[in-house]
């Protein structure tokens, strides 16, 4: 995907209004699983999704019995933290393999989610992965004997003009349900557009009928400026319109610098409307948002840029809307350590996974390679004074602590926030060139 490639993004010296910050309070935090890549998983790609009892779910992108990576939940019993595999990847063609993204919460308490590789699909578009598959939307349900997978829709891949399928390949990022059970999100290749055979994509929906899942595309990314390699996924306001990220402006990596769109979809009489509602530049405003989309109440969207900004490691910022139009403001812009090179991803320094927004308004995330030693960080930003206070909550060291967190932050019913880090925690995974640890689970207390 993105991150294991390389984007190159300069850095303009632009003067921005100045932030505050806070040092990090490292005294709570605390990791409550280390990954061995053993049975339980290892290298969490995303953060914990939380059910109605208190019970967390995550995904990991590798280990396992066959070593493809897993489903989990992470559950406190009786002072302790127990981490339970439900579900270990078996690989193409039968099943999924190597989780991006995590698992939404379906009906009757079913989880629902995706996978990068695996499946039946060839993958045109992607040579180096031919065997693999494509990716795959599943299911995890419970029943009297234990969680049990089911493989909803294998992507076949594409582009059609070279043989393949139109319906794309590698979903990574979030999905969107809607009330009738009908699932959205977006892979980060493949699609119909004529020779575009990287860094296109689709935005697509998945609808249950008695004959089983079909696939819709909803928008073909490529064709022109209206971006490519939409990452982060969907999400869905009360009018039933989509919102995503792509990483780049569009064309095929052709034409305008690849920085990135924020665009919207608009069902209209059958068919989907797609608007671009802000282009990045990489200037001031960053460049190449990986992360997805959130709404506050009053529906405005919050996200981040991966790197670019005035000091180089990304910015967070909001799109409000007003009169037709979306006004960009930068909320802040993240500084790039020299301390330590983002594995896997040269220019990823700012937020991968998206914020989370408190009922006060304020936005909490990590960061993939900032911080005071350049693992990465948890970070919290507080409206203040017409700008915007950061406070570092916790400055990851690459050792036990974890590396190089991803993940999309979650409360507890207490305040307490909980995410993962890829690496660090121990021993195992890694390799030549690769961080050591297999990644943490943490909880941070306020």
């Amino acid at each position: 995907m993105f991150c294991k490639r390389t984007l190159v993004a300069a850095c303009f010296a632009v003067l921005v209004a100045p932030c505050l910050w806070v040092p990090a309070q490292a005294q709570s935090f605390k990791v409550i699983h280390s990954f061995t890549g053993g049975a339980d998983g290892g290298n969490p790609w995303e953060g914990l999704t939380m059910d109605s009892s208190g019970r967390f779910y995550g995904t990991t992108n590798t280990g396992g019995g066959s070593g493809y990576g897993t489903v989990y939940q992470l559950k406190h019993e009786s002072s302790r933290w127990v981490v339970r595999t439900l579900h270990s990847f078996a690989g193409a063609p039968n099943d999924g393999s190597g989780p991006y993204a995590g698992v939404v919460i379906g009906a009757n308490g079913s989880l629902i989610g995706s996978t990068g590789t695996g499946g039946d699909g060839l993958c045109q578009f992607e040579p180096v992965q031919r065997g693999m598959g494509c990716g795959t939307i599943f299911e995890l349900r419970n029943s009297k004997s234990g969680w049990r997978e089911t493989v909803l829709y294998s992507f076949q891949g594409g582009p059609g003009d070279q043989g393949g399928s139109s319906d794309g390949g590698e979903p990574s990022g979030a999905l969107a349900l809607d009330s009738a059970g009908n699932i959205y999100g977006t892979t980060a290749f493949g699609g119909s557009v004529a020779g575009c055979f990287d860094y296109c994509g689709i935005v697509f929906k998945l609808a249950h009928s008695a004959h089983g899942w079909s696939e819709s595309v909803l928008h073909d990314f490529g064709s022109g400026n209206d971006g490519g390699a939409p990452y982060g996924g969907v999400v869905m306001d009360k009018a039933g319109n989509l919102y995503g990220p792509t990483v780049l402006t569009g064309n095929n990596g052709a034409g305008p610098p690849p920085t990135g769109t924020i665009f919207q979809l608009v069902p209209t009489a059958g068919n989907w409307t797609e608007s671009v509602l802000y282009s990045f530049q990489n200037g001031a405003d960053g460049a190449n948002p990986v992360a997805g989309l959130i709404f506050d109440q009053t529906g405005n969207l919050y996200s981040a840029s991966v790197n670019g900004g005035p000091d180089g490691g990304g910015v967070a910022f909001e799109l409000s809307p007003s009169s037709g139009n979306w006004n960009f403001s930068e909320l802040y812009d993240f500084t790039k350590t020299g301390n330590s090179t983002p594995y896997e991803c040269t220019n990823c320094y700012g937020p991968v996974g998206r914020l989370l927004m408190d009922s006060s308004g304020n936005l909490y995330g990590t960061a993939y390679a900032t911080g005071a030693y350049g693992y990465g960080s948890v970070f919290k930003l507080s409206p203040s004074a017409g700008g915007w206070t950061y406070t570092s909550l916790h400055d990851f060291t690459g050792g036990t602590d974890g590396s190089n967190p991803r993940a999309t932050l979650v409360f507890d019913g207490k305040g307490n926030l909980y995410g993962t880090a890829v690496y660090g925690g121990g021993t195992g995974c890694g390799g030549t060139g690769v961080p050591t640890g297999c990644g943490v689970v943490f909880m941070i207390v306020p």
